[in-house]
């Protein structure tokens, strides 16, 4: 039954070639189709990726730009935990005060200045 209905293509298409040929023209002629779709799928890759890059470079230089001239806006409100917490920091973060100096004496008793 596949030997009739190769040999009805072959005579359907008016080729001269054994049934061998034709299926290596079918393959050939099959790979040559996926190549064409994979250079078109890479070329549809290619270009959304430059979008996504030059889309990310702009956003980079205007966060640059924002940082470098003063203009931080962020996105988000802060949390009152973390400032809280921020503020605590600063406050342990202030120089301490100076305060009397305790020298030690010869017998090792602490003295005041």
């Amino acid at each position: 039954m596949e030997i009739k209905f190769l040999r009805t293509i072959k005579d359907f298409l008016g080729f001269g070639w054994g049934v061998s040929q034709l299926i290596i023209g079918i393959i050939a002629l099959q790979t040559l189709c996926i190549c064409l779709f994979l250079i078109f799928l890479h070329r549809g890759m290619i270009t959304v990726l430059q979008g996504g890059l030059l889309e990310l470079d702009n956003k980079i230089a205007s966060a640059i730009q924002g940082l470098i001239g003063g203009e931080l806006n962020l996105p988000d409100p802060v949390n009152p935990m973390q400032q809280m917490i921020m503020n605590l920091i600063a406050q342990k973060m202030k120089p301490i005060p100076d305060q009397e100096i305790l020298i030690k004496d010869a017998q090792g008793k602490f003295k005041g200045a």
